[in-house]
């Protein structure tokens, strides 16, 4: 049994986009630069929402935003897949598994493809008539176990000659390259029995993955003369906004203005992993992060914003805000979230990290007066008809190898801001999304009466609001 150690990000980023110095933008330097943008492959990422209902209310939506690749031929198979920078392998649902969680998605099929192959773990193909390795991947949100295969993987739509893949090829419909890959034989119900999605396509830096050739960027970046970057815009879907990922580049045309970049710390992890120097809620300085202690984790793959343990009720407390009637939290008079970075400071609004309806404040329940530290804290009694406005947060994850003040930076973030992730000089650039909110005058809040279209699927009583994607451990089985 060999052990290896996984987790993944999330986002955070950005500088002064020409906007002032308002909480919608980032505050930088003069350091800063806007690198030219290539043109990349525009691949439109779909948002499902599954609606989390508590008390029989629809207090928030579980979301997640996926794309098409295809595999394998002579005619291509394709999936839907969640990019996920909070992991390293692509994992698809395999033909072999019967269970009801994968016969609720389309299942990869290595008879449809006379040019793939087993392998083990190891790269090295199956020998006929024997038993291959397998892999068990833990993610915060379930987990799959699988065996492995010799594939071609194709980004976009799929192609007629993807058989013929040899090396990393770019044409009008997708980015094509060989790789192993990871074919499920059990898959958790969660998430993966909520969500219409087929499987993972991991985007984490390659010490994430088994080996190099288990990491698609790895191998893009290996054969591809192309900037071996990539690009996500992500939106809440209203007013037409279609989320998009960029490969082999970025879209600057999603931005507000310039890229500000910040070098991946301790890239043998293999998280976007980034250092953080202070982090506030509104005049409240969070965390003391002037020694470097403090780290942030991008993950494209989390609906939330992960906070350390420690910290956790802290911050609930100074951006849980009650109000009087029902309104969008959203639009609530809540203090501002701000993390400083590589010489430029990002921030979030209650657009950006509440929750979107409130829930119920009991007349018997208990509030924090005063600076939100619980030791501080003084009982009250909440007034009748008040609505409790709440983040959306949850606590990082927690391990020797990473920092006891790690945070996670998902959803929230990403809607904000552009990210973009450069595999050849290990960083990341953040810019303000060229985004109908952040077009908004000056960061206003987004309407009070504006509705999220909630999908046709089963909703979820009692759930756990976050989807939780990042890469926590995979563990190998040799034959």
């Amino acid at each position: 049994m060999f052990y290896h150690y996984l987790i993944a990000a999330s986002v955070l980023a950005f500088a002064d986009a020409g906007v002032g110095s308002s909480s919608i933008g980032l505050r930088g330097s003069d350091h800063s630069r806007q690198d030219q943008a290539d043109t990349p492959l525009l691949l439109p990422l779909h948002r499902e929402t599954v609606p989390v209902f508590k008390s029989g209310k629809v207090v928030s939506l579980k979301t997640a935003y996926s794309g098409k690749v295809s595999v394998g031929g002579p005619v291509a198979q394709e999936f839907s897949v969640v990019f996920d920078t909070g992991s390293g392998h692509v994992v698809l649902p395999s033909s072999s598994c019967t269970s009801s969680t994968c016969l609720a998605h389309h299942r990869y099929n290595i008879t449809d493809s006379p040019k793939a192959w087993p392998v083990n773990a190891d790269g090295e193909p199956v020998p006929e008539d024997d038993l291959c390795d397998q892999a068990t991947i833990g993610y915060g949100t379930g987990s799959v176990t699988g065996e492995f295969i010799h594939e071609s993987v194709c980004l976009g739509s799929p192609i007629v000659h993807a058989q013929n893949v040899t090396e990393n090829v770019r044409t009008s419909n997708g980015i094509c390259t060989t790789m192993n890959m990871v074919v499920a034989v059990e898959m958790s119900a969660q998430p993966f029995e909520s969500f219409k999605f087929d499987g993972i396509f991991g985007l984490g830096l390659e010490s994430l993955a088994l080996t190099s050739q288990f990491s698609f960027f790895s191998r893009f970046a290996a054969q591809s003369k192309r900037k071996a970057r990539f690009g996500f815009f992500l939106s809440d879907g209203q007013h037409g906004e279609q989320s998009e990922i960029a490969l082999g580049g970025h879209n600057s045309d999603r931005l507000m203005g310039p890229l500000l970049w910040a070098p991946v710390a301790a890239t043998k992890l293999g998280f976007w992993n980034i250092k953080i120097k202070a982090v506030r809620i509104g005049d409240v300085e969070l965390a003391d992060c002037k020694k470097g202690g403090c780290k942030a984790i991008l993950d494209t793959g989390t609906s939330h914003l992960g906070v350390p343990s420690h910290h956790m009720k802290t911050v609930t407390d100074l951006l849980t805000k009650d109000i009087a009637g029902s309104t969008d939290c959203r639009s609530a008079a809540a203090p501002t979230f701000s993390i400083d970075i590589n010489g430029f400071t990002i921030t979030l609004g209650p657009e950006d990290y509440m929750q979107r309806a409130p829930s119920q404040v009991s007349s018997s329940s208990s509030g924090l007066l005063g600076t939100g530290d619980p030791s501080t804290a003084v009982a009250h009694q909440e007034p009748a008809g008040m609505q409790r406005c709440q983040p959306r947060v949850m606590p990082s994850p927690t391990s020797p190898k990473l920092s006891p003040n790690l945070f996670i930076l998902g959803e929230p973030v990403l809607h904000r801001y552009y990210t973009v992730y450069d595999w050849t000089s290990k960083q990341v650039g953040f810019g303000l999304a060229n985004s109908h909110r952040n077009r908004l005058s000056n960061g206003a809040s987004p309407s009070a009466t504006a509705q999220i279209k909630v999908e046709a699927l089963d909703a979820l009583e009692g759930e756990d609001e976050e989807i939780y994607l990042m890469q926590m451990s995979v563990s190998v089985s040799f034959c």
